[in-house]
């Protein structure tokens, strides 16, 4: 209660304790509401948290099984792997083989019966150093499994111009060299 003491308003002691006590109930009571208000979000929030904190372990397990599948993957990561057709040989500079997807699988030995040698056809001697004029038609020349044909007519007709015809054939080949020589026979 309030009183006037010296001109001056005072209030008891135990008025103070007394309100103190009912603002105290007072806040109880507004803390236990909240309380009731707060507590289903407090669960929804724990359970969202839960949910998270799942989703980022799941996310990390993948990421773990992803990494031991690739390198899983490492040991296939070779034509061997998947049955592919490979051919060696034990001396690459005597021979070389390839194979292709129709190969069938197995050992093979090759032996080289015979060795390729150079072919040379010479002619008797031409007067005239290469310029002698030759006949007209056409030459077949093979060379193997392939060969082709060259016309002979009034531009290529000496035996020049004839060399010069067979190295430029349809598709040149150092294989096919057509050489003219000329000399002079000298005595004494």
């Amino acid at each position: 209660m309030f009183r006037k003491e010296g001109g001056v308003w005072q209030q008891d002691i135990e008025d103070n304790k007394y309100l103190a006590t009912i603002l105290r109930a007072v806040q109880t009571a507004q803390l236990a509401r909240d309380e009731k208000k707060l507590a289903p979000k407090d669960a929804v929030i724990s359970q969202q948290t839960q949910k998270v904190t799942t989703q980022i372990s799941a996310v990390g397990a993948l990421k773990s099984a992803l990494s031991t599948f690739q390198d899983s993957l490492a040991a296939i990561d070779t034509p061997t792997a998947f049955n592919a057709a490979i051919a060696n040989t034990t001396n690459g500079s005597v021979f070389t083989a390839t194979a292709d997807a129709d190969a069938i699988a197995g050992s093979y030995t090759i032996t080289v019966g015979q060795l390729a040698s150079a072919q040379q056809l010479v002619s008797k001697p031409f007067g005239g150093a290469g310029g002698v004029t030759l006949g007209t038609g056409t030459l077949q020349l093979s060379l193997g499994a392939s060969s082709f044909s060259v016309a002979v007519d009034s531009t290529n007709n000496t035996v020049g111009g004839l060399a010069a015809a067979i190295n430029s054939g349809p598709t040149p080949s150092p294989a096919r060299q057509a050489t003219v020589f000329t000399f002079t026979l000298q005595t004494s």
